[in-house]
């Protein structure tokens, strides 16, 4: 039986929540993740608690977090 990964992907009150079955035996990578209609400017992004870089623009409300590595073999949280 082939391995399988089942990752769902939840995004509410400013976290960014995947959760699901993880199995894949290769890990690939979350390199970036961009959310749209963000307001107001977040000082602050967080994966699993530790503060990470980021960019914002505040004209078209875009949150560009880049050079994540997450493993998407594993839950994680992004929140701002």
């Amino acid at each position: 039986m082939q391995a399988a990964t089942h990752i769902i992907y939840t995004a509410v009150n400013r976290r960014l929540e995947a959760t699901g079955t993880f199995g894949y035996t290769t890990v690939p990578t979350l390199n970036q993740v961009t959310v749209l209609g963000v307001s107001p400017a977040p000082t602050q992004v967080t994966l699993d608690g530790a503060g990470v870089p980021f960019s914002y623009d505040g004209d078209r409300l875009v949150l560009t977090v880049d050079g994540l590595g997450v493993s998407m073999n594993a839950p994680f949280t992004l929140a701002w």
